[in-house]
């Protein structure tokens, strides 16, 4: 029970910085105002991603960039920004004035592959961070 009250605090504590990681990582179609559908089923999966294939394996995977060769709607490296977001409360910023990027997670996730113990400490972070990012997409209205 303290175990799921700390994750639902930390959660909780996380869900402002989600809700502007959503419009400042771009997630957000500013034009319609709206969410691309594409995304919340993207969020969603990135949890249980985590669980059944693995930390990196899941972070390599949203890693990937929209490009024409593939068949993605949307960008999902853009959640990964969002989640890094969310974990950094003072995020540092690239030569042009935009958040440090998804690669940062995941040169995390394979600096503590080698120490278990950190590896399930970043596990959780970004995990609590997932889940504050499916909260908060609650609030926004979705492209059908």
């Amino acid at each position: 029970m303290a175990n799921e009250n700390y994750r639902l605090n930390t959660v909780e504590k996380m869900l402002p910085r989600a809700l502007e990681a959503i419009v400042l990582c771009k997630i957000l179609d500013a034009k319609k105002n709206k969410v691309p559908k594409s995304y919340k089923g993207y969020i969603s999966s990135f949890g249980a991603g985590i669980v059944l294939s693995g930390l990196l394996p899941t972070i390599a995977i949203f890693s990937e960039k929209k490009n024409d060769d593939n068949r993605s709607d949307e960008d999902r490296s853009l959640v990964l920004n969002a989640i890094w977001h969310i974990m950094n409360e003072r995020a540092p910023l690239n030569e042009n004035g935009e958040q440090v990027n998804e690669k940062h997670l995941l040169y995390l996730a394979v600096q503590s592959s080698s120490n278990h113990f950190k590896q399930q400490l970043l596990i959780e972070k970004i995990t609590n961070a997932a889940i504050a990012l499916k909260h908060a997409l609650r609030t926004f209205e979705i492209e059908k």
